[in-house]
């Protein structure tokens, strides 16, 4: 095979100085970028949103030094084409949030970010935020865009920002998972949600599990699936899934573990993951396959599974809340 390493070296640089023009807030300069990336890439041909899609995550290919980057992420009212999350090491670069639209328009595409509310997934970040509107023209075969400078305090003011009670109502447990991979960094903020969640005496006896290698995935979801007598997948394709365990000596440890479940699918929700409470869990761990797979963790005291929080990107639309029951409160005053 013949590697032209020059023609590799001159698009790494492209890519580099479309990221910088992006960073400058040069507007021409990333339409240009953008441009130029499509007439290399000959082998996509432009005919909708995805593939403009991948036009532009190939184009910031070098992007992937600083940033962890994230396509069509579920959040707020709706999806963002593409989401770049700063490094730890590179946390002085300004987080971005890319909209793409197909002969329509560049601001347009802005104007959603914040209708939307794309912003949201986005409130633990501590630093300032670029959102990036692009467009393609079909009959000029050109992109446009524009881009907008946030910063902290101006996009939390503009962004409607974390409400728990909305995020309370608007949950709804996911069916239908995409096989994306969930970044550690946002299961890692699920689980620190699950670890303060509500206990009995402050005793911290629940324990959580967190499985994304797919091969024990898929064992944990057959052995589920024996036990409710089924031979499909119990956990919908989620690519994720978080155990929860109580230590079965405590008297609270069934309520203590269901409120660390409550707390994790919530976190999921305002995270713009899907999530779902898979059942079977105690079955699962009193037999002597979840009592050794607990042991090979190095967890020796006895637990008693209370469920699974199945998690991963939504497959298609959000489920609509539904209308409350009524006469479900009564009062005593």
């Amino acid at each position: 095979m013949i590697v032209f390493w020059h023609e590799v070296i001159d698009s790494v640089e492209a890519s580099k100085n479309l990221l910088e023009a992006l960073w400058m807030q040069d507007e021409e300069a990333v339409a240009a970028g953008i441009d130029k990336a499509h007439r290399e890439i000959s082998i996509l041909q432009y005919n909708n949103e995805n593939s403009l899609a991948c036009t532009i995550n190939l184009a910031f290919y070098f992007a992937r030094e600083y940033y962890t980057i994230i396509r069509e992420f579920p959040t707020g009212k709706g999806f963002a084409d593409l989401r770049f999350i700063p490094r730890k090491m590179h946390a002085d670069k300004p987080a971005v949030v890319i909209e793409l639209k197909w002969e329509k328009s560049a601001q347009g595409a802005i104007a959603q970010i914040k209708d939307r509310h794309y912003t949201d997934a986005l409130k633990e970040y501590r630093g300032n935020l670029l959102l990036a509107g692009i467009n393609y023209n079909r009959e000029t075969k050109t992109h446009t865009c524009v881009i907008e400078q946030l910063t902290k305090e101006d996009w939390q003011e503009e962004t409607k920002m974390s409400d728990v009670l909305e995020e309370m109502k608007t949950r709804r447990s996911i069916r239908k998972f995409k096989p994306d991979a969930i970044p550690q960094e946002i299961l890692d903020q699920i689980i620190e949600a699950g670890t303060y969640a509500a206990n009995g005496r402050g005793a911290q006896n629940v324990i959580i599990i967190q499985v994304t290698n797919k091969e024990k995935r898929d064992e944990i979801a057959k052995k589920n699936a024996e036990i409710m007598g089924s031979e499909g997948d119990p956990f919908y394709g989620a690519p994720a899934m978080l155990i929860v365990l109580g230590k079965k000596d405590w008297p609270t440890h069934v309520y203590d573990g269901s409120l660390v479940m409550g707390n994790l699918m919530l976190a999921a929700h305002d995270l713009g993951i899907g999530s779902c409470w898979i059942h079977r869990a105690k079955e699962e761990f009193e037999s002597s396959w979840g009592r050794e797979l607990l042991a090979s963790l190095g967890i020796e005291d006895e637990y008693e599974g209370i469920g699974h929080c199945a998690l991963g990107y939504v497959d298609g639309d959000y489920p609509d809340v539904i209308p409350r029951k009524e006469n479900r409160v009564f009062y005593i005053r």
